[in-house]
């Protein structure tokens, strides 16, 4: 009898063991074999040796994966950066590949070693431009644009390197990188040194290309003068401005019967329109402006309107004329225009 109880409870046990186990086994292949799907950032980048311009630089793809539950996890934290994918040229300048994803995911990737079934990529493949670039050493030069420096300036450092397509390159020859000193939202005050980070702009031919400048800002130290200058007008001529319709009813007598101005006008403005006025200072002209109701009240005085250029102004408030209206008589009386 104990014989048969001992081999009972034997039986017993190895059931209840085998059954435990079995449900250990299924809960476990049920949490091995997850299914699902992911959003990654794949970010294409140049095998080493070589420096490519790659366009797109990344894409979005959807995975549909299946894994263990600790694999997903580290699968979901994996894809919160871009993945790299390495691309290589094949030694020509530009050329256009159509790159499978989930192959190259699976090897270039650090998925692959997680063990995880990649079942698809959405999209399956993606077409890539690729330039293969040559790098040019440029010196940086800076330009004042419209600041007057008060000595050359100094660009630290004074070499930069391009990576531009191998098809452009020739055309570097010569060529420079370029700060502009007028970029600054700073002002600028006259007699004050001045150290700026500047963006460093291509040449020229380079513009719109799409190339890469290192490093892509220089320190440019600088001091300017003034950007404004004065000019003295000794002879400023004087012209008279009346409603035509009244030309010949008036006369307008300037006090010592004056062609000009009097007095020298000094005027102050930017450089540029300065250097226009000593080159031409006959084109400015004093108007003594009036009208219809100037001429009936008979007024003896007036400011007159110098005709500067744009941004140039008097130092002084314009000066004032003096002068008698006299009405001309309707009939018999003194034809001709207006008088001065």
């Amino acid at each position: 009898m104990n014989v048969l109880t001992t081999l009972w409870r034997k039986i017993e046990t190895f059931f209840i063991v085998t059954f435990v186990t079995c449900l250990v086994w299924v809960y476990a292949e049920g949490e091995s074999a997850r299914t699902g799907r992911v959003t990654a950032t794949l970010q294409f980048v140049s095998s080493a040796g070589q420096t490519l311009a790659i366009e797109p630089a990344e894409r979005v793809v959807e995975l549909q994966y299946r894994c263990s539950t600790s694999e997903e996890q580290r699968l979901r934290e994996l894809v919160r950066r871009p993945l790299g994918i390495e691309i290589r040229s094949d030694q020509q300048a530009e050329s256009v590949k159509s790159v499978s994803l989930r192959d190259r995911i699976l090897t270039d990737t650090a998925i692959g070693q997680m063990g995880v079934q990649i079942v698809s990529v959405d999209p399956e493949a993606v077409e890539l431009r690729v330039r293969e670039l040559e790098k040019v050493s440029l010196p940086i030069v800076a330009s004042p644009g419209k600041l007057r420096l008060a000595g050359p300036a100094t660009v630290e450092p004074g070499q930069g390197t391009v990576l531009a397509p191998k098809s452009l390159a020739p055309l570097l020859e010569g060529a420079r990188l370029t700060v502009r000193l007028d970029q600054t939202n700073q002002p600028i005050e006259p007699g004050k040194e001045y150290k700026f980070k500047l963006p460093i702009e291509p040449p020229d031919v380079l513009t719109g290309s799409g190339v890469m400048i290192e490093p892509a800002r220089a320190e440019a130290t600088f001091s300017v003068v003034s950007s404004s200058q004065t000019y003295t007008l000794e002879h400023v001529r004087i012209m008279m401005v009346v409603p035509p319709r009244l030309f010949t009813r008036y006369d307008v007598v300037l006090k010592d019967d004056l062609l000009v101005l009097s007095e020298p006008v000094e005027v102050v403005g930017p450089s540029d329109k300065i250097e226009q006025l000593r080159a031409g200072p006959d084109r400015v002209v004093a108007l003594l402006r009036l009208s219809a109701e100037d001429l009936a009240k008979g007024i003896t005085s007036s400011q007159v309107e110098l005709t500067l250029p744009e941004g140039v102004t008097t130092r002084l408030p314009a000066p004032r004329l003096n002068f008698e209206i006299v009405p001309r008589k309707a009939e018999g009386g003194t034809t001709g225009g207006v008088g001065g």
